[in-house]
């Protein structure tokens, strides 16, 4: 899954949520996910990142 459908995907659960404790699951890998490829990023992404 490419990062453009995860990002659709984290949207469409978060706009229906209702329960706090999804949110902050969503929340959480929203995080994770962001974590992973700033990580990524740093070991072998373009020098001036």
């Amino acid at each position: 899954m490419d990062a453009a459908r995860l990002i659709e995907a984290g949207r469409r659960a978060l706009a229906v949520s209702e329960e706090p404790q999804a949110v902050l699951a969503e929340v959480w890998q929203a995080h994770a996910l962001a974590q992973a490829v700033g990580s990524r990023l740093a070991v072998s992404g373009p020098p001036e990142l």
